[in-house]
Formats: structure tokens, C-alpha cells, sequence
């Protein structure tokens, strides 16, 4: 839903928009481009990635391994907007994630990430006081545990991470946006819409 707000936006400014969806490999992509076609194009395709979420089926992502396939492909000083969870708690991972957002500045891209995440569960690790299993939703991989053992470790390790990838986003000059989804997509976006008042 923000995606196609955003994209409604750009439509009405006359500026071109593109989309791009991966896994661990780009899995769909398109230039930049202002005409109506196109507009309902891209919100067919978000349409049956909201239908695609209901199938079973794991989905590995890879944001380091597909951003520079991405990158080659866009004009220089592009605006890339980016929605992602960006969970990954390995820490070679989080040092590769690093490097390809500090790839896509070196580009001379203006990059904006909207850190989406579940405040309740997935920050805090709030659940109930009794057993739960976990699914990796990439992996499949399921582990049995009561969150309450280990809430407190879980939110610090989470929090630390965030400060991280905020500093991180800081400090390559990309605009960091945190997402709870709880929030819903219109608080969030109005607030960010109004601080870059000026792009719009």
C-alpha cells in the first residue's frame, strides 16, 4: 500500500517510477516511466504479491547478492525507496548489507529505507507465557521455546541492530524510516512525506 501510494504521487508529479521485487535474485523489475499503462501495470503486479503472501512456499531474500544486479540496472541518481524488514541476524550478513547500501550511494542514488517491522512481536518479542514454535519463513527451519526466556536478550539484540542500521543509514546520508506496521501506512508516511515536503 505504500509502494502504490508513493507511485500515485510520482504519477501526478509527471516523474517516472519503476518497481523492483527480489529474493535471493531479482525477480521482477522495471525502468522508470510516467505513463497510466504503466501505473496499472505496477499496481497489478503489487496486487498479486499481496495475493502471493497467502501461498505456502519458502522465500530466501538476499538484499546484498541482488543489489548490485539492481543498481546496473537504474539511471545514476535515482531515487530508490526501500521497504524490507532486513532481518538477517548473521553478522556476515549484516557487514555485506552495509556495504551494498554504502554501493547504492556510491552511485550518486538518494536512498530512503522504510524499515518495516511489528513493534509488538517482532521488537519486543511479546508473546504470551507459554510454549511457541518458530518457523524461518526462508529457511523453514522450526525451533520450539517459550518467548518469555528469552524476551529480554531477543528485544536487546533486535534494538541494538536497529541503532545500528540507523547509524549505519546516517552515515552513507540515507534517510532512515522506521515502520511499525502496527501503525499502519498512513501515519507513516504522512509523517515522512511532510519532514521531504519539498520533493512532493
Amino acid at each position: 500500500y505504500s509502494a502504490a501510494s508513493l507511485m500515485y504521487l510520482f504519477r501526478k508529479q509527471r516523474d517516472g517510477f519503476g518497481l523492483t521485487y527480489f529474493t535471493d535474485e531479482l525477480k521482477f523489475f522495471t525502468d522508470a516511466k510516467s505513463t497510466k499503462s504503466h501505473y496499472y501495470r505496477l499496481i497489478g503486479e503489487l496486487d498479486q504479491l499481496l495475493k502471493a503472501h497467502s501461498l505456502k512456499g519458502n522465500r530466501k531474500t538476499n538484499f546484498p547478492r541482488i543489489i548490485k544486479d539492481f543498481v546496473d540496472k537504474i539511471h545514476r541518481r535515482s531515487l530508490v525507496i526501500i521497504f524490507s524488514d532486513m532481518l538477517n541476524f548473521s553478522e556476515s550478513y549484516t557487514k555485506d548489507l552495509f556495504d551494498s547500501m554504502q554501493y547504492l550511494r556510491y552511485k550518486k542514488n538518494e536512498v530512503v529505507l522504510f524499515h518495516v517491522y511489528y513493534n509488538e512481536t517482532e521488537k519486543m518479542f511479546d508473546f504470551s507465557n507459554q510454549p511457541y514454535t518458530f518457523s524461518d519463513l526462508e529457511s523453514n527451519n522450526k525451533i520450539k521455546l517459550n518467548p518469555i526466556n528469552y524476551k529480554d536478550d531477543y528485544s536487546k539484540l533486535f534494538i541494538e541492530f536497529q541503532k545500528e542500521l540507523e547509524l549505519k543509514c546516517h552515515q552513507y546520508k540515507i534517510d532512515y524510516v522506521p515502520s511499525p506496521v502496527e501503525e499502519g501506512f498512513h501515519k507513516i508516511l504522512l509523517s515522512y512525506l511532510n519532514k521531504r515536503s519539498k520533493l512532493f
